[in-house]
């Protein structure tokens, strides 16, 4: 009988999906408090859809937001355009300092 030896260790791949990282990583929460009590711990930005007017009432019980047509109609109105890109402005400046490359 020969002595067999030991199977080596796999080389070490790139991370695959499924690899766990021990680094920290930057999460987006977006959060409606509606009609609830105030958030708590305050929210760091705050944007107020009150004063962007409602689409008909037809289209918002037809339609979700991932509907192109509500999607369409909403951004045909300046005010809901401004805004958008004000918020969107705001979140990837306040997001910049920390992203990290994986």
């Amino acid at each position: 009988m020969s002595e067999e030896t030991p199977p080596s260790s796999p080389a070490p791949s790139e991370p695959s999906e499924n690899t766990t990282i021990d680094r920290p990583l930057a999460l987006l929460l977006l959060t409606s408090h509606a009609h609830a009590p105030p958030l708590q711990p305050p929210a760091h930005l705050k944007y107020d859809l009150r004063c962007i007017e409602n689409p008909p009432k037809a289209l918002r019980d037809s339609h979700t937001g991932l509907s192109k047509r509500l999607r369409e109609h909403l951004r045909s109105h300046r005010d809901f355009c401004e805004l958008l890109d004000r918020a969107e402005s705001e979140i990837r400046e306040a997001m910049s300092g920390l992203c990290i490359e994986i």
